[in-house]
Parts: structure tokens; sequence; C-alpha cells
């Protein structure tokens, strides 16, 4: 009686393999929940930042319409070299204003006229070749109605990007 009491009181615990096995499997389960959970973060990421890409051009264009109908040509032709971040009536919490941009930051280089974001995470991202890894750049461009380079009459001006950029398998326009 007293050996099988002693034998009962030793089974109730966990082996050491059975004590691995789990930890195994949970360290397993962390590993995938974490690769998830920074997929998640760049697509945030991307999000706000076509979110802040979209603010501009809307900006720009809205801008643009108000100075072709109150006939102010000169301050039209003036659109490329100004910073669009002062169009918008708050600018985005991470605008460094002009100069170089930590990761996951806008800038504006007033002496080329270049809207710049420079990407946090880069897992999903693909800029073309010879353009730096982790940015993206942007410029004011004027258009005619047909969507080419304007020559003639009263141009639209959109915010353009300099090269075909692909994040989270979205190409950015």
């Amino acid at each position: 009686m007293m050996r099988m009491r002693r034998r009962c009181l030793r089974e109730r615990g966990f082996t050491l393999l059975e004590l691995l096995v789990v930890i195994a499997i949970i360290g397993i389960l962390a590993v995938a929940a974490l690769d998830r959970y920074w997929l998640l973060q760049e697509s945030a990421e991307a999000a706000a930042m076509q979110q802040t890409l979209a603010t501009l051009k809307t900006a720009v264009l809205v801008r643009s319409g108000e100075l072709t109908v109150a006939n102010k040509w000169e301050a039209l032709r003036q659109l490329p070299k100004q910073n669009p971040f002062d169009l918008l009536a708050e600018t985005p919490s991470n605008y460094t204003g002009t100069g170089s941009a930590p990761p996951g930051s806008w800038s504006f280089d007033a002496r080329d006229a270049l809207i710049t974001y420079r990407v946090r995470r880069t897992a999903t991202f693909v800029a073309p070749a010879g353009e730096a890894a982790d940015l993206m750049r942007f410029r004011v461009v004027a258009i005619d109605a047909q969507g080419g380079a304007a020559s003639k009459g009263a141009p639209l001006y959109l915010v353009r990007p300099l090269a075909e950029y692909r994040w989270q398998e979205r190409v950015i326009r």
C-alpha cells in the first residue's frame, strides 16, 4: 500500500520532456505572433504615409484651383517651389520640417523642392534601382488637362512620386 501511494505521488507532476515540449510550442507561437505584429506595424505605417500623401495631394490641388480661379498666375507658377505642408491646417506629427528626416517621418527640401518620406519598417518596401532603399521622394508638378506636362493654358498642380515605389504590395503613385 505504501508503494502505491509513493508511485501515485511521483506520477502527478510533469516530466522534463513534457515541460520542454510545452516551452517549445509556446516559443514557436510567440515567434509567429511577433512576425504578424511586425507586419501589422509596417502596414499601419504604410497606411499613415498614404493618408498623409493623399492629404498633401488634395491640399496642392485645392490651392492650385484657388489660384487659378483668382487669376493669380504668378502665385500659381510659384506653387511647385512652396512647401506643401504649409498648405495644411495642421502638419502631421511626423513632419520634421526642412532637412533630413529620421525613419518614419516627412521632410521638405526647399533647395530642390522635394517632399521626402523616410520609411521606418522596410520589410515589404521596394524602391526602384538607383533610389535609396528607405526613401520616397515626391515633387509638385504641373500637368495639363490631358495629364501631360503643362505647356499652355492653366495647369493643374499635383504631387507625384519621382519613381514608382511599392509597399505592402501597393504601388505608390
